[in-house]
């Protein structure tokens, strides 16, 4: 795994070095409030190109972060739905056990006398 991530960034930077010898034109960057001086083509594209991922990471962590809250939300309803059920049943259990011993109490008084 190591040697697999090693290459990978290797292959990153030579990459982006490459960008920067092939594209060394000097272009003028125009923001909308302000104008950065001359710089080097290749080296604004590897500038944009780490802003889209660094924004990539920072919304796919958004969404994983909402993704997993979802998740959650719907163990927690379902875990919710079988607890009330059991209660439900709790209570039916209960009460059909108080209407026996009441069966039982009135069945015995009724033959004390």
């Amino acid at each position: 795994m190591r040697y697999l991530i090693a290459i990978l960034l290797f292959l990153v930077f030579a990459y982006s070095l490459m960008l920067v010898i092939v594209n060394s034109h000097q272009v003028e960057v125009n923001l909308l409030f302000s104008q950065v001086p001359q710089m080097n083509l290749g080296l604004m594209l590897i500038i944009c190109i780490m802003l889209g991922m660094i924004a990539g990471v920072m919304l796919a962590l958004i969404l994983f972060k909402v993704l997993q809250m979802k998740l959650e939300n719907q163990r927690l309803i379902k875990e919710l739905n079988q607890t009330r059920e059991k209660l439900m049943q709790t209570q039916h259990n209960y009460e059909q056990h108080l209407s026996q011993n009441a069966d039982v109490g009135l069945s015995a008084t009724v033959k004390q006398p």
